[in-house]
């Protein structure tokens, strides 16, 4: 099976609650070129337009949806599948 890997830089939303901010992520995205199919491993926060406070959050980007901690005002995946 054909793996393509790539550093990507994308939109993101970030969700919780009645909030909702934009975000860039950065992630390396692999291509599984059998399955037509793609996934995203490495996921960070890089860039948000105001500062949120710690919590759970919701990512969301590309039709995927992570769930992410903020703690300490570090960002963090909370190792949870991803749901699409």
């Amino acid at each position: 099976m054909s793996r393509i890997r790539q550093d990507v830089e994308l939109d993101g939303i970030l969700l919780q609650k009645s909030l909702r901010k934009p975000c860039r992520v950065r992630a390396v995205r692999i291509f599984l070129s059998e399955l037509n199919f793609d996934v995203f491993v490495k996921t960070q926060v890089i860039e948000i337009g105001a500062e949120l406070p710690d919590g759970l959050y919701e990512l969301c980007f590309e039709g995927r949806s992570f769930r992410i901690v903020k703690a300490g005002g570090v960002w963090s995946k909370t190792y949870q599948h991803a749901m699409v």
